[in-house]
């Protein structure tokens, strides 16, 4: 017998169990070894896109909800665009100070990925900022202050060693 290639060897097989079985082949068996056809592609159908919901601010926490429907205003965006990142930075606020537990010995943290997607010239990065702004400039009030309080320290701790 020839040596026959996996494939063909496959399909030998394959034409022996289906007639052992009496069952009727589903897929037509060739004998030759060659590559199967391409199949034909399939028709691409567009897919629809649902219609644009608004974001819903009367679910925020009245703080949140305040400043992101100001800032919204203010800068001229969809509130998403505010709302999104903000609620990304009140989650990463939390951190793991506030989890949730699951079931037993199953535990997450408050964790909020957010995107958000528009054409260029929308005002992503002003809605962006508005909702990281106030982080940051707290966030480096704090460094001042640490530094401010570390520096006495090494002046009192220096003097004290003298």
């Amino acid at each position: 017998m020839a040596k026959m290639t996996r494939t063909a060897r496959w399909r030998e097989e394959d034409r022996q169990a289906v007639e052992s079985n009496g069952n009727t082949p589903t897929l037509r068996i060739s004998s030759s070894c060659g590559p199967e056809p391409e199949p034909k592609p399939k028709a691409i159908r567009p897919r629809r896109v649902p219609p644009y919901t608004p974001f819903p601010l009367v679910e925020l926490p009245p703080v949140l909800r305040d400043y992101t429907g100001a800032s919204a205003d203010a800068i001229g965006c969809d509130p998403a665009l505010v709302a999104l990142p903000a609620l990304a930075v009140a989650a990463g606020c939390l951190g793991n100070s506030c989890t949730i537990q699951l079931k037993r010995g199953w535990t997450e943290p408050s964790v909020i990925w957010s995107v958000t997607i528009t054409p260029s010239g929308q005002r992503k990065s002003p809605g962006w900022a508005a909702a990281t702004d106030p982080l940051m400039a707290y966030q480096c009030d704090l460094a001042d202050n640490y530094r401010a309080e570390r520096t006495a320290y090494d002046d009192a701790l220096a003097e004290w060693m003298d």
